[in-house]
This record gives structure tokens, C-alpha cells and sequence, in this order.
């Protein structure tokens, strides 16, 4: 498994072209330019003080729709916040099983990881239906393997417009990510942008997480912002219009 880790790290230093395609920042990628924002959280969920809750609440208060990229492990762990994301219609996507780096996965690992992730959260749903084709890689690293899932149209990619270096953030940082995020907005006229609503300091197997406590009222503070400013709320288009552009 190391030795395919390395052949593929490799690939991404001598393939032409590979480096444009290694992660998920495609600044110019709808919905920037078109005065609208997909909202989306990572790592989740998150029951410490409430986070994923309170977010939820915030959420839910001004009738905007997130787009929640979870970890299967968390799933499991908190099943009862993610009942309520999808059961208020928020988008729901993979982001991993395990939260394992993606360079190690041939096309059947992650194949294997996202659809435990699948399972995890159709569960925890209590919604065997429940469309899931949002993917967002670990760490926003594109492979090899995540390529062909894309080609075959059994994923869809989730995207960012940039990335503020929040999932580290406590409350000390909150105000600077929040400006940065409304940076962005501006400057791209829209586009998607993530926050970190967990982020583990160390061992996962741990659960000692960065203090996320700050989120919610950073979300509120963002909605009313963009709010003033004519911006919409929306989301993913899916794995149709996704493979309809391919």
C-alpha cells in the first residue's frame, strides 16, 4: 500500500498538467460570477458544545440550505444530527469513512471508503434512498482513483471557490475567517466556501477537537452580510449536470 502511495505521489510531480489538477479550487467553476454561495461544512458532525446543532439552528432560522460533507466515523457516532440535516433538506455529501489521506487509495479503496460513508449516513437517516453522490476528498486532494470515479459518473466533485485555512480556527481566529470568506465572495461575485464545523488537534481515536464554538454566530454574521448584498443561497447541481458537462 506505501509503495502504491509513492508511485502515485510520483505521477503528481512528473505527469504534464497534473499539478492544475491536484486539488478541488477551481476559482472560476459556477457559482462564482453569478452573485450566488453554496455554503458548505467539512468534518462533521460535531456534538461537542452543540456546534452541529446550534449550526443547524442558524441554518434553519434564516431558510438557507448547507451542504454538509461528513465522516462516516462521525456519522456513527452522532446519527441523531444527521437524521435532523437531512430530515430539514440540507445537501448531504461524503467526505470520507475514515478521513484517511487519499493518496494511498487505489480506485477500490475509495471506492470501498466513500460507500461505507454511504451506508453510514443512509442509516443514521433512517433513508435507504438517499442520494449521496457529493464527494469531497480529504484534505481537497485529487488522485488518479478520484479521476476515475468522476469519469464513471459515480461521484460528483465538491468543489471550492478558495479556501481560508479555518479547520485549525478557534474562537481567537474567528473574525479573520470570516472576513477572509467575505473576501472571497466579493471578489469572485459568489462561489463555495467551506467551514470546518470539527477539526481534530491530534489523534482522532481521541476526540480532542479544536473549540468550534464560534461557528454558528459566524454563520449568522455571513448570511446577513450576504445577504445585504443581493447574494442567494444554493447548491450542488449533482451527479446529472456534473457528468452532462464531462
Amino acid at each position: 500500500m506505501r509503495r502504491r502511495g509513492l508511485l502515485l505521489m510520483a505521477w503528481f510531480m512528473i505527469s504534464p498538467g497534473a499539478l492544475a489538477n491536484f486539488t478541488i479550487l477551481d476559482a472560476q467553476r459556477w457559482p462564482a460570477g453569478e452573485g450566488k454561495i453554496i455554503l458548505t461544512f467539512d468534518d462533521g458532525p460535531n456534538a461537542r458544545q452543540d456546534v452541529s446543532m446550534r449550526l443547524l439552528d442558524v441554518l434553519g432560522r434564516h431558510d438557507v440550505k448547507g451542504t454538509f460533507f461528513y465522516i462516516g466515523r462521525r456519522v456513527e457516532a452522532y446519527p441523531d444530527i444527521v437524521a435532523r440535516t437531512v430530515r430539514e433538506g440540507h445537501q448531504v455529501g461524503v467526505h470520507a469513512y475514515s478521513h484517511g489521506w487519499p493518496v494511498w487509495f487505489d480506485s477500490a479503496s475509495l471506492r470501498r471508503e466513500i460507500e461505507t460513508a454511504r451506508t453510514a449516513i443512509r442509516r443514521a437517516a433512517n433513508r435507504p434512498d438517499l442520494p449521496l453522490e457529493m464527494y469531497r476528498p480529504p484534505r481537497g486532494i485529487l488522485t488518479p482513483a478520484t479521476w476515475r470515479l468522476l469519469a464513471q459518473c459515480e461521484i460528483a466533485l465538491g468543489h471550492l471557490t478558495a479556501y481560508h485555512r479555518d479547520s485549525g480556527s478557534g474562537p481567537a481566529e474567528a473574525n479573520e475567517v470570516l472576513q477572509a470568506a467575505k473576501e472571497t465572495l466579493m471578489k469572485y461575485s459568489g462561489g463555495v466556501i467551506v467551514f470546518h464545523s470539527s477539526r481534530y488537534k491530534s489523534n482522532q481515536d481521541s476526540d480532542n477537537l479544536v473549540d468550534k464554538s464560534w461557528l454558528p454566530a459566524a454563520i449568522e454574521d455571513l448570511i446577513l452580510w450576504a445577504r445585504d448584498r443581493e447574494f442567494e443561497f444554493t447548491h450542488y447541481p449533482g451527479i446529472a449536470d456534473d457528468c452532462a458537462d464531462s
